[in-house]
């Protein structure tokens, strides 16, 4: 498979993960977990973090409710990804990420 990396996010209310998936698609490594600190800290920081990955795309874990609605959480996700990710070149997707502990 040709293309750049999978870079993901997981964008929670006080930190956010970052992983990414290697071109080939079969290694996910984390790359760090930072604590939010401001929306413009938050934002530079990831934008910086996103630079280095060489990714061509860029998956936001929405957190969903059991019946598949948009809560709080997931809206500040998308809010989030929204003013963080303005601008970025990378395709960006969201991911349902209900039961994904439990898959794991």
């Amino acid at each position: 498979m040709s293309g750049g990396a999978i870079v993901a996010l997981d964008m929670g209310g006080k930190r956010i993960g970052v992983a990414r998936c290697d071109p080939t698609r079969t290694l996910v490594t984390p790359v760090t977990v930072f604590t939010r600190t401001g929306r413009d800290g938050d934002q530079a920081r990831l934008a910086e973090l996103l630079d280095g990955q060489e990714a061509d795309t860029i998956v936001v874990g929405l957190p969903l409710n059991m019946d598949g609605s948009e809560g709080g959480q997931a809206k500040m996700a998308r809010a989030d990804a929204a003013v963080f990710l303005e601008g970025r070149r990378e395709r960006i997707i969201f991911c349902d990420e209900r039961l994904t502990t439990f898959e794991a």
